[in-house]
């Protein structure tokens, strides 16, 4: 999640940055290449996080699956902590 992040919030700012662009492109076309190719990249950065938040999740729910009808969620924190601190 973390390069998610860094890619949008400093990569696509620097490569979408109009002056990065000037000594490659044509005068007209400027704002428009920079503009294009941070969108990209902030989209980029977002399907990464969208990817390591699910990654996430379902790792969380192989740990934590939902309550069971007793009541008991094993392999819980709460239930780890509790076993290691009898």
């Amino acid at each position: 999640m973390l390069s998610g992040f860094l890619i949008v919030f400093v990569f696509s700012r620097i490569v979408g940055h109009n002056e990065f662009w000037k000594p490659i492109t044509a005068d007209g076309d400027l704002r428009t290449v920079a503009r294009v190719v941070e969108e990209t990249a902030e989209f980029v950065g977002y399907f990464i996080l969208l990817v390591g938040i699910l990654e996430y999740a379902l790792a969380l729910r192989q740990v934590c699956p939902r309550k069971a009808a007793d009541g008991e969620r094993p392999g819980c924190a709460e239930d780890l902590a509790k076993t290691n601190n009898r």
